[in-house]
Formats: structure tokens, sequence, C-alpha cells
């Protein structure tokens, strides 16, 4: 990732300039200091593209969906019985318990390697090209292989190398795939083209009754496919899988209270008044039945500034006009003029991006709190903007990465401290603090000894606006 600069990197559109005085909300003065901490070493996750959300293929042929189910709504109820008395409720402030903890390491992992050789074949083609193959996932994980490994897969005498997932698009763009599914295994591609073409093993074509089949040269069948199976690295794709492999549930019944199912709590600390920011899933796009939970809730934390940061003007009026829209307190926001649309890519670093942010942060400067700010789910864009403003009011770092890593216990189910959890924090938030401090480290731990309030407002400086600007900014935030 290219990202903008602080006093880290030179930027030739955005030339650095002497560290401008900022507010220390600790001692509630002007500061030039900037302070630096010690920097530890430590394992470097590997670079991954990233998906927006989880989604892949059901079944062998059926057409890509998002990932939603929990396995079982018991389990979830059984882990939340564990969670903070009244955490999630209203009169508790949505996210209590939310305080500086120690950050952990990136982790690397090593997993010793029991697998066997295996020797199979195809079985059949499903309708979207996968290559089923003639062992079960039971066979398959007996036999020492497992999610996040990556094997070499010899298919009819042509090699490829591809990541164990349980969906194809788990894996990195344009890539092959073995899915393990829990009940049949397949080799997919997480392409628009289908293994069976890419692969050149069978092409579709019309048989007697009009209806497309896959067919194979020579009147060959998928039971003549020759496939062998060994290991290349175990564990080799965990980090990658686990910030991949996000499901959730789209049971309002299985979480604690309406906020917790919408994403939707206050972002607190540093100098944030009580009730003045809030974050959270789409109050208008249909998000699994959350959309019309979201809108109430606008209304019930008396929101009065709405920061869109998925949609357009365009999109947002569409869905207002449409007949299934659910969301009055949105509609009556927009029509007041109090919805700002910034749709943004979670790219951050291009000029298109970089002046949308500084837009919606004027337009934050124009209006009034409380201010909501969402996108979809409410976690990589609006997890930006949050980390963003948070570290602007002297948020500390532990205490805005916790607030970041809500959505996905929230959502997701993750338990705080596995390593799936970690994963994921030594990784989506590194992102978004290389764009806010232009440090280009992969190591969570060398942003720890940096003055963020320094770097956030080196940064907004940065997309443009002005000392006034910044002045007002922190002034609608505390509520003067």
């Amino acid at each position: 990732m290219k990202n903008p600069v602080s006093d880290h990197k030179t930027d030739p559109q955005s030339p650095v300039h002497a560290p401008a005085p900022h507010w220390n909300p600790a001692a509630g003065s002007l500061s030039l200091s900037r302070k630096k901490g010690a920097i530890w070493l430590l394992a470097i996750l590997m670079a991954i593209s990233l998906p927006l959300s989880a989604c892949g293929k059901k079944a062998p042929g059926e057409a890509k969906t998002v990932s939603s189910d929990l396995s079982s709504a018991e389990s979830f109820a059984a882990e939340q019985e564990s969670a903070p008395e009244g955490a999630g409720e209203a009169g508790d402030g949505i996210n209590p318990g939310i305080e500086a903890t120690p950050i952990p390491a990136a982790q690397g992992f090593d997993i010793p390697d029991n697998s066997v050789e295996i020797q199979t074949n195809g079985e059949s083609f499903s309708d979207g090209g996968d290559l089923v193959l003639a062992i079960d996932a039971d066979t398959f994980r007996q036999s020492g292989y497992a999610f996040g490994d990556i094997i070499n897969i010899n298919v009819d005498g042509k090699d490829y190398t591809a990541p164990v997932v349980s969906f194809a698009t788990e894996a990195d763009d344009g890539q092959p795939a073995l899915v393990d599914a829990s009940g049949p295994v397949w080799i997919a591609m997480n392409s628009d083209s289908s293994f069976a073409e890419t692969s050149g093993l069978a092409q579709k074509t019309a048989a007697e009754d009009g209806s497309l089949v896959w067919s194979m040269p020579d009147g060959r069948t998928p039971d003549a496919i020759p496939v062998t199976i060994t290991m290349s690295a175990k564990g080799g794709f965990l980090s990658a899988y686990y910030t991949r492999h996000l499901v959730f549930s789209s049971d309002r019944a299985d979480y604690l209270s309406d906020e917790v199912y919408a994403n939707f709590r206050e972002v607190r600390g540093g100098a944030f008044p009580d009730g003045m920011l809030y974050r959270g899933c789409t109050p208008i796009e249909d998000y699994y039945g959350r959309t019309q939970t979201a809108d109430e809730l606008l209304a019930k934390y008396g929101i009065r500034t709405v920061i869109n940061l998925a949609n357009t003007n365009e999109e947002i009026e569409a869905r207002i006009a449409a007949p299934d829209f659910v969301s009055p307190n949105y509609a009556a926001l927009y029509a007041e003029g109090s919805v700002g649309a910034y749709e943004l890519r979670a790219i951050y670093t291009t000029e298109e991006e970089r002046a949308q942010i500084a837009a919606a942060l004027r337009f934050m400067i124009d209006h009034e709190g409380p201010y909501y700010l969402h996108c979809v789910v409410g976690k990589d864009r609006t997890g930006f903007m949050a980390m963003l403003l948070s570290f602007y009011m002297g948020v500390p770092l532990s205490q805005v990465l916790n607030d970041y890593m809500l959505t996905y216990t929230n959502i997701f189910t993750i338990e705080p401290g596995s390593d799936q959890y970690n994963a994921i924090l030594n990784f989506f938030p590194v992102i978004d603090l290389k764009v806010i401090t232009g440090l280009d480290s992969d190591n969570l731990s060398d942003y720890e000894g940096l003055d963020m309030v320094w770097e956030a407002e080196n940064y907004i400086r940065r997309l443009g606006l002005s000392d006034a600007e910044c002045a007002l900014l922190r002034r609608k935030l505390t509520g003067a």
C-alpha cells in the first residue's frame, strides 16, 4: 500500500511542514512534543488483499453469497454469558469496559506437519466448473490437512499451489483454492473463470436437451482425472484465512441487544463528551435484517448528523424511493440536509479518497452532533474514520484498538485473545495506522510510542484543512 506521508517520509504532493502546535487533552494546553517509544521487532503478517465482506460458494456450482449463519445460536449465547453484566444495553452506554489494555504481538504459527500424500481422482464438475474430488472432508482432514494450510495439487499432470479454505473467495484473487465444505471437497478458482476452464480440463457445451454441460476432450470423464495432494506449507495461509473467514448470524435473537446486533456503539474516551460520536452499520442498505434496527437507534440516541461512507447521494435517494425502504429517521435526516454522502473504497490514499475524507470532516464542522458514522458493516471505512477522530480527540492507541475490534466480537463473535482475534488485530488496524501516520511498518507495537494526537492532526492538515477548520472540528467534537 502506498501511504500518505507525515514526517516519516517525503510526499511530493504534500510537503511536510514543521509540527504545528497541537492540543494536549491531558494538559489542556498546546505542545510541540512528539513522543517516540522503543520499537520491538515482531513477526510480520503476510500482505494480503482483502474483500470487504466474507463471501463464497455455499456448495459446488451455486451462486456466491455472503457467509451468514453461525454454527449454532446456542453456542453463541453460551459465549455471551461471560460478557460484563449490562454489556451493550442502552442504559450502560452501548460499549462499557473499553479500556486501555496491552497490545498483543503479531504471531507466527508453528504447527507440526503430520500430513500424508493423498492420491485420488475427480468425481464430477459442478455447475460452476469446480472439480469435485472423490474424497470427503473427513478423509481429507484425517490425512493431516486443515484450514489455512498451503498445499500442492497435481491435477492431470499440472501442478497448482492453493490454500485450504471454507469459501473460494477466501483465497487470493485469481488463484485456485481447495475448498473444504465439511462434506465434499473441491478445487475452485477465486475468479470469474472456473477451474474447469482455467485448467483446460473441460468446457461447456450444449446437451441434446439444450442445457449446458461440462464436456472433456476425447470423451474423458472427471473420474479419469488423477489428483495428488501434498503439503506445501503447514499453516502458511492461516493469518490470511483468519482475516478473511468472517461469519455471522442474521438472527436478532443471537445478539444481546439491538445495539450489538446493529454494531451500533458510542465512540468514547479522550475529550469526547458523552453522547457525541457513534458508529455502526448502514441504516439504509439491506444488511441482513439490521437496517431497520440501525434506523431506530438513530432516533433512540438523538443522532443529528450522519456521515455515510458507503454511498453516493444518488444511491441514497434511490434507496429512500424504493418501496421496501424501512428507515424513516434516516430519510428525515437526509431531507433536512443532515446526511453527508462520502463514498470511500477503503483505499484512502488516492486524491479522490483524500478529498472525500476532508469533505466528510468539513461536513461535521458545518453540522451539529451527535454524529453517526457508517459504511455497510461499520467495520473498515467506519473503523478508519472512528480511529482518526479518536486519535484527534486524545483517545489512547490501545483504547482505539479495543473499540476497533468490538465489531469483530459483536458481529462475528470472535473471542478476544484468540488466534483469529490477534491476527485481525495485527492486520486491519495496521493498514489504517499506516495511512494516518505514514509509518511503513507492519508491526503494531511500532505505533505505541507515537504521539497519536499529533499524527491525527498532521494527517488532517495534509488533507487540506486549515488551522481554523482543525480548531472548529475539535470544538464541535467536544460540544463546545
